[in-house]
């Protein structure tokens, strides 16, 4: 099973404290290493609703599931549940995507969700990082071969998040990603203008010629 220590420090928002953390390794075999801890105690019922719901909404194959409920050596430390599974490739490492929206769509009941990928071999991110809509707000910490997204479900009440796979690139502010209609008339009138004034000097230069010919 993949084991995962999480260290939180005094300066961290305790609002940021995930209730749910999943862990992704990817890139180690040809399979998936993938660690699913909630923050308190989960029934097996449920454990296996949320799997179930992962599998028939993403089509993935997990195996090797394994399941536990550990107490820390903490007085008035809670139990909490943990999963683990294997499961093919997840990670579409030539377009340098990661997956999210599926654990999202499963987890919503959840406030805060933190899924991380870890990626063993050559990965040239190009995936999504801050994204925000009506139903969840999404933030990507990326140090070296970690990606670690945090996960705000603001509402629940949707089927699928509607994230999108990468980043939109906006334009820099002062800046525009094209010209507008009303400027591109401006341009249109200044340039026939510049012609007409070009035309006018070129008439007069030729006549002067002319005249200085005779």
């Amino acid at each position: 099973m993949l084991c995962i220590s999480c260290a939180c420090g005094a300066s961290e928002n305790k609002a940021a404290s995930p209730d749910v953390l999943i862990l992704i390794l990817s890139g180690m075999s040809t399979y998936d290493s993938v660690s699913i801890n909630y923050a308190t105690q989960v029934s097996d019922k449920d454990v296996d609703a949320d799997i179930k719901n992962l599998i028939n909404a993403t089509h993935w194959r997990a195996q090797d599931a394994e399941q536990t409920t550990d107490t820390a050596n903490v007085p008035g430390a809670k139990p909490s549940t943990s999963v683990s599974f294997k499961m093919p490739r997840l990670t579409a490492i030539s377009q340098g995507i990661l997956p999210i929206e599926p654990f999202i769509d499963v987890y919503k009941r959840f406030r805060v969700i933190r899924i991380n990928y870890l990626i063993q071999s050559p990965f040239q991110f190009a995936g999504l990082k801050d994204f925000e809509n009506d139903f969840v707000k999404v933030s990507l910490k990326a140090m070296g071969n970690s990606y670690q997204y945090t996960v705000f479900v603001k509402n629940s009440d949707f089927d699928r998040a509607g994230l999108p796979m990468q980043s939109v690139t906006k334009p820099v502010a002062g800046t525009s990603a094209g010209i507008s209609a009303s400027m591109r008339i401006i341009l249109i009138v200044g340039i026939a203008l510049l012609v007409s004034i070009f035309v006018y000097f070129m008439a007069a230069y030729i006549c002067r010629r002319r005249r200085t010919g005779e």
